[in-house]
């Protein structure tokens, strides 16, 4: 049996899920188990995610975000997605939009830099 749960709650998904697919603009970025995602991330989007969740035991002034916005869905800047967002991107991130490629054995990453 599968369920597919869809939430940005990511303390229910490391709760709930076997897998993660970390989704921007419409597509995976990174897909592995919740181990591989939570400890072993690659995507700087899935970063920046994990970064952002507040942990009780720390003391900030500011939580920490993922600079800039969201694209426009109509309006999708070339090449990658997230690379106006990105702080690891590279010529070819504005130019061509990587595919899903298998980093290790069920564990997929859309990314030039990190792949």
């Amino acid at each position: 049996m599968a369920v597919l749960f869809i939430t940005h709650d990511l303390g229910v998904i490391a709760e709930v899920s076997d897998r993660v697919a970390v989704m921007y603009a419409g597509k995976i970025q990174e897909f592995g188990t919740v181990e591989e995602i939570f400890l072993e991330h690659v995507h700087p989007y899935t970063e920046g995610l994990l970064k952002s969740i507040p942990m009780l035991n720390v003391r900030k002034k500011k939580l920490d975000v993922i600079e800039g916005g969201v694209p426009d869905p109509l309006n999708f800047p070339p090449g990658c997605k997230f690379n106006p967002r990105c702080r690891y991107k590279i010529d070819k991130c504005e130019k061509e939009e990587p595919e899903l490629l298998k980093i290790k054995p069920g564990h997929l990453l859309r990314c030039w830099v990190k792949a």
